[in-house]
Parts: structure tokens; sequence; C-alpha cells
């Protein structure tokens, strides 16, 4: 069978003009103003068409294609495996929070989310938001909020979105991880306890730990931030 080139082209035109497109925006990111060098890796990064199109539509950055730009990722993956230490630090691809409660403010905050919580008007499913996307952490990097439980069993909601400020929780692309339950005591007022959550990030893991600083009690979730 003989494909003539012209048309093989139109097959991969879409994908090359995404992917080109999102290191554009990228690229106009203030924190990325420096960045001169890109290395193409991977099986897209071996087709002269794909090289030919990085060329002409990022003028003005040097490319580099490594030998063998397929296995260069699977030889990444391998040095990381063998020595972590190599990478110190990853940009974050999504925000990460919980689902969380604050005081209703009148005339601001949407009616539909007012609920009655303990005698106080609160907004339900506001983005409690940990780390926001587009933001750079150090490996192993530990952030920790303490909150005041509400109910007899603390329900801990943790989730994700591709935007950067995240308002509610019921955003659209908000998406839920996990839940994790917590059961606070009965011997004291709920404004004298306080439970600890911290998201803990490794290389490709997400920790998350809640602790009641009062009980002792722990539960934790390891979730894949490749996913």
């Amino acid at each position: 069978m003989r494909i003539e080139s012209a048309d093989a082209e139109a097959w991969f035109e879409k994908p090359v003009s995404n992917i080109i497109g999102h290191i554009q925006s990228l690229l106009q990111q203030d924190k990325m103003n420096d960045i001169n060098t890109l290395l193409l890796v991977g099986g897209f990064g071996e087709s002269k068409y794909v090289q030919a199109r990085f060329q002409e539509e990022l003028a003005g950055k040097c490319l580099i294609v490594p030998k063998e730009p397929g296995l260069a990722v699977l030889k990444g993956a391998v040095l990381i495996g063998h020595n972590p230490g190599k990478v110190t630090s990853r940009v974050m691809v999504y925000s990460y929070g919980l689902r969380a409660y604050k005081n209703f403010v009148e005339n601001k905050d949407p009616i539909e989310k007012k609920v009655l919580v303990n005698d106080v008007w609160k907004v339900d499913d506001v983005f409690n938001v940990y780390i926001k996307a587009n933001e750079e952490v150090t490996v192993d990097k530990e952030i920790s909020h303490y909150h005041t439980p509400a109910t007899n069993i603390s329900t801990i909601d943790v989730y994700r979105t591709l935007s950067e400020k995240p308002e509610y929780t019921t955003d659209p692309g908000c998406e839920h991880l996990c839940s994790l339950e917590l059961k606070n005591t009965d011997n004291l007022a709920f404004k004298d306890q306080k439970i600890k959550v911290t998201f803990m990030f490794g290389n490709t893991e997400l920790l998350v730990k809640v602790y009641h600083t009062v009980t002792g009690k722990e539960e934790m979730q390891i979730l894949d931030c490749l996913q």
C-alpha cells in the first residue's frame, strides 16, 4: 500500500496542533519567560513531520531531539526509580483541596448554597484550596490546615480541578477523588476540637492524612497523581 506523505501528515495535523498550542500557552506564563530550550521526547518526537512543525511554529526556541526519543521517557523513568533525588520539584497539573463551609455573606454568596450549621448560616460546597494548579512544589512537600468539626463524624472530601482559582466543588471540571471519615469525641464541644488535614506530595502519589488532635485518631488515603 502506498500513501502520499500529505495524506499521512493530515492524520496527525490536529493532535500536533493541539500539542503546539498547549506549549505556546504555557510559554506565555510569566514564570516561563526565560525558557529558551525545548526537549522533544516520546514516540511522537521521532517523526520528522512533528520536528518540522515544532521548529516552524516555535521559532526562536532551541529544539533538542535526543537520540531514540521514544526510549528517552522510559530511560528517564528507570533513572528516577534508581535515584528519586534526580527530581527535586514538579509543577502541579491540578488544584487540590477539600469541600468545606464558610460563613455566609448576604448579597455576595449564592443563596442556593446557604445552609444552617450549628445555628450559624454557612455556605456549602466551598473549595478549600491546599495547592493551586501550575504551582511548583518540592518533592515530599507537606501542606497542613486545621479544621473545626461540625458533626459527630467528620467527612473529609478531597477534590481536584484544572482551575487555578476554584470557588466551589460543584464548579464544572471539579472532580471528587475520595472521602475520609473521622469520629469526633463526645467529651468536648466541637469548637474545642481540631482536625489536622495534611497533603503530602511525593513523586507520582499524593498522600492525604487526617488527624484528630484530641483523640489521636488518624486516617489516610494515597492518590495517584498521574491518573
